[in-house]
């Protein structure tokens, strides 16, 4: 099997973000028009919850919710 290239929808590329305001949707649309369908919101402060609502309503759009303590 060959390694896609960057840029590439096929990449094995998950972002992870941490949202400065409650547009997730809008940063999931941009993301998947770049090719890349999923990525990780951080939960880093109280605007993470609103922005993974909104980004989970982006259709073909994989949102990954976690958070690291320690």
């Amino acid at each position: 099997m060959s390694r896609p290239e960057l840029g590439e929808p096929d990449a094995r590329i998950i972002p992870v973000v941490t949202p400065l305001d409650e547009r997730g949707d809008d940063l999931a649309k941009a993301l998947a028009d770049g090719g890349i369908r999923c990525a990780e919101f951080a939960l880093r402060n109280k605007l993470a919850i609103p922005a993974i609502r909104r980004a989970s309503a982006v259709e073909d759009f994989l949102v990954i919710a976690g958070t690291v303590l320690s």
